[in-house]
């Protein structure tokens, strides 16, 4: 709703209209007889009610076309249910066409070539509809200033060299399945407000050093594609994340395959509202110092390879900050500055020690997610309080085992004893023990089994599976609505039990963290498909509620990603097995 309210603001912005203007002249019939072929073709007594032509009458009242100075200026036809092929020879039979706006129909088949040779386009908007193959040559588009060609996922080939559009001012290529590099020369584009390539997947290489060359620049999205080399430096970019009416501001850099560290130009920049770069190869030591950056609102860095410690200083505008599955280490520090911060996500490092009360001083802070930590529960001691906050959400989550794995090997009919029991001073609160069961496909709670030593007297066949104790405490009150994987607990190491030479858990071991080498993204799946990284190493696939449930499992083809279409919005438990018999798990979020 908000893309298609952004979309008629942009056409209002550059002269489109989607209203009958009454002519100010008569058209040549040779443009009339185009029209009449173009509503033909395209299933004109079909389409919506909305944009329905009485072709007895003047083409002046034909709703979504525009006339001026005796000539048709502007065809505005998005979401009025057209159908079929777009009609070529019609388009060249209108040469004043200034405006060709046809988003959210159902029009099929290639983009004609002869769209290039409309060259008094100044609005070029086919996104949405059923195109297939390669964009044609739009380089002698030197006039345009508004292009979408978005959300089809059968175009391919090369992005449209844009270098050639010196007027350009919004780009949107999402969505679709381009391939390539970006134009080299894209820094002729001075006046571009907005350029989008997000969820291509194949767009590659490094991104041209002349991007930081077109200084109009508010809105840049290249999330999601195959992107290499360091995250250019933008530094001139001054209102690079400035949000308005048009342009939502972003610098989004997530899921692609860029290295080095945290761009340094990002540190001092004064305009940013959201920077992304989660799931690359970026590295070092993160910055300890974000202060600088005085209006971001979000700053997403996870499944990235950051070593060093917590940044010490955050900035005061700053809502959102997700390291997660890093390689940090040391403590949370005790915030005081950073009065917007409202949601923490540093699960899946290396983190330990006491956990100061920062929340105390955050006014707007509700959310916190430490799992896959090393810490303890005794650390959470001064989070009692807001674990029992109305809307607080208090992941603390499971913590990395507390003893090393072991195997166990034994006959039929000999006795099994495996001892959880932990010796440090971490616990606090009353504390329970739960012995699980790990199959290859689930974990299961064993009945009855709630003593830091869990025995079998004659164990048989039907015991060879992987065992795992968690221990879980009462001192934050009923968390009933949390599932176990979200509980402040710590775990045993695991117990891999053999019995007669053979185990039922087909080799499987729960790894603590997600792996460097294979694993899912995105991590918020938007468009109802997971991919995989190094899918060669994957075993098998499945999804689990965050109460265990069981959702959906996947073991052959997946190179080509995971169907999640039919599942419902909400957080889920990715795990995957690999062919070392490992697993890997991922929490995602289906939105």
């Amino acid at each position: 709703m908000r893309k298609n309210l952004l979309f008629s603001l942009i056409a209002l912005v550059l002269g489109v209209s989607s209203l009958p203007l009454q002519a100010q002249s008569s058209i040549p019939e040779s443009e009339r007889t185009a029209l009449v072929n173009f509503y033909n073709a395209t299933g004109g007594p079909q389409w919506n009610g909305t944009y329905h032509w009485d072709l007895s009458k003047e083409p002046s009242t034909w709703r979504g076309v525009t006339i001026k100075n005796g000539h048709v200026t502007e065809i505005f036809l998005e979401q009025g249910g057209l159908s079929g092929n777009l009609p070529a020879k019609e388009l060249l039979a209108l040469p004043k066409l200034e405006t060709l706006a046809l988003e959210g129909n159902s029009l099929e088949g290639a983009i004609p070539a002869e769209v290039g040779q409309l060259t008094s386009l100044t609005t070029l908007r086919l996104g949405s509809n059923k195109f297939s193959g390669s964009v044609p040559d739009l380089t002698a588009l030197v006039r345009l200033e508004n292009i979408s060609i978005t959300s089809m996922r059968d175009i391919t080939g090369p992005l449209p060299d844009i270098s050639k559009m010196p007027n350009l001012l919004f780009a949107d290529f999402s969505f679709c399945r381009f391939s390539g590099e970006l134009p080299k020369e894209i820094g002729k584009c001075t006046k571009m407000l907005s350029f989008d390539v997000s969820m291509n997947k194949n767009l590659s290489g490094e991104v041209p050093k002349s991007l930081g060359q077109c200084v109009a620049l508010m809105d840049l999205s290249l999330q999601d594609n195959k992107f290499t080399g360091e995250i250019p430096d933008l530094s001139n970019l001054a209102d690079l994340g400035k949000q308005n009416e048009f342009v939502f501001g972003r610098c989004y850099f997530n899921d692609n395959a860029f290295t080095g560290g945290f761009p340094a130009w990002v540190l001092n920049h004064a305009s940013l509202t959201r920077f992304t770069c989660q799931h690359n190869k970026l590295s070092g030591e993160f910055p300890q110092d974000l202060s600088g950056m005085g209006n971001i609102k979000v700053i997403y860095a996870s499944l990235n390879q950051f070593t060093g410690s917590l940044p010490k200083m955050l900035p005061a505008t700053l809502e959102e900050l997700d390291l997660a599955y890093n390689k940090l280490s040391g403590a949370i520090p005790n915030w005081t500055g950073p009065s917007a911060l409202g949601v923490l996500q540093v699960q899946g490092n290396n983190l330990s020690g006491h956990i100061p009360a920062f929340y105390k001083k955050l006014s707007e802070f509700h959310s916190l997610n430490t799992s896959l930590n090393n810490f303890t529960l005794k650390n959470f001691k001064d989070w009692k309080k807001f674990a029992s906050q109305e809307g607080a959400i208090f992941k603390a989550g499971i913590q990395k085992a507390y003893q090393k794995n072991q195997k166990v090997t034994l006959n039929s009919g000999e006795k099994l004893q495996l001892d959880a029991t932990y010796t440090g001073d971490g616990l606090i609160g009353n504390c329970t023990y739960q012995w699980y069961q790990i199959s290859s496909a689930d974990i299961e709670p064993i009945k009855g089994a709630t003593s830091p030593i869990f025995t079998v007297d004659a164990v048989t066949a039907s015991d060879a599976f992987k065992h795992v104790c968690f221990i879980t405490t009462d001192y934050f009150g009923s968390m009933k609505d949390y599932s176990v994987l979200d509980l402040a607990s710590m775990v045993s190491g695991t117990y891999d039990v053999w019995v007669d030479g053979k185990s039922l858990a087909s080799e499987v071991v729960l790894s603590d963290a997600v792996g460097e080498s294979c694993y899912v993204y995105p991590t918020e799946v938007r468009d109802g498909r997971l991919s995989f990284v190094a899918a060669e190493q994957a075993e098998g696939f499945w999804l689990f509620d965050l109460r265990g449930g069981y959702v959906l499992a996947q073991r052959q083809a997946l190179a080509e990603g995971i169907d999640l279409s039919g599942v419902a919005m909400g957080q889920y438990l990715a795990m995957i097995l690999l062919r070392d018999g490992s697993w890997v798990k991922q929490v995602i979020t289906i939105r």
